[in-house]
């Protein structure tokens, strides 16, 4: 298809759940997409519903909506975006490009892998906080069926990324592991990668944003965060430009609230 086919709708909208029942991956992947179109200057509007996974054509939250085309995964929509020339990256390097590349890679093969382990896996994170909000929308004795159905899905693929194993505290290990070597990518630097930002930061502070504003891991988070303070005054410094609050789970000291 050519070039000027691909195009931006200002009546553009991404589809995610409510609040009540966004899981903690999910909620990385939307503050994703909310975070990277916002990077980009486009306009969208955020449309909640209870149905979103069986709305989305890959069945991956959340989804966009540009005039009649459907854009369900992450690298899908940058392809989109850059088809029509937004792109974040079109200054950078052949060799910077590379290593965007590589640590997108590390933040999903790590972060996003995390995130499925103690949402769908852990038994008390299960139990207490990812039956009743995936169950929610649906009667008996569907909620049931598709609970148990998903948490199988996502165990299976665990296992084959070699993660159904792990103790959680090898979990949390890896976890602070990406972010030593983020830490380490970061430097005295504003931004990950160039002196703009671009989808790694966007990628970045998603993942760190979902994570404390989750009860049930935040604390572990910020035991986490804390040794390294260019990746919270990363996080702080997204939040702020691009109008996401982080005041409620982040100090001015780089402390934990």
């Amino acid at each position: 298809m050519e070039l000027e086919n691909y195009f931006w709708s200002p009546q553009a909208k991404l589809f995610q759940p409510p609040k009540e029942q966004l899981l903690l991956p999910d909620h990385a992947n939307c503050l994703f997409m909310q975070t990277y179109l916002t990077m980009c200057g486009l306009k969208f509007e955020i449309v909640h519903r209870h149905n979103v996974e069986h709305m989305s054509p890959t069945e991956r939250i959340p989804f966009l909506v540009c005039e009649n085309r459907i854009i369900s995964e992450n690298d899908a929509l940058i392809g989109y975006v850059e088809s029509i020339g937004e792109s974040l990256t079109h200054n950078l390097e052949f060799k910077h490009k590379q290593d965007l590349q590589a640590y997108m890679s590390l933040v999903r093969t790590t972060l996003e892998n995390a995130e499925l382990y103690l949402t769908w896996y852990h038994h008390d994170f299960y139990k207490n906080f990812t039956w009743t909000k995936y169950s929610l929308p649906y009667p008996w004795p569907l909620n049931y069926v598709l609970t148990y159905s998903k948490r199988k899905r996502i165990i299976k693929r665990l296992a084959q990324m070699q993660w159904r194993n792990k103790t959680i505290e090898q979990v949390y290990e890896d976890v602070e592991n990406c972010f030593k070597s983020l830490s380490a990518l970061l430097g005295r630097n504003n931004y990950l990668i160039g002196n703009q930002p671009t989808e790694i930061d966007a990628l970045v502070f998603a993942h760190v944003h979902a994570a404390l504003g989750n009860s049930l891991v935040a604390d572990k988070y910020c035991e986490i965060l804390v040794k390294y303070q260019n990746i919270v005054e990363h996080y702080k410094l997204v939040g702020s430009r691009f109008r996401f609050s982080t005041k409620k789970y982040m100090g001015e000291a780089g402390d934990c609230r």
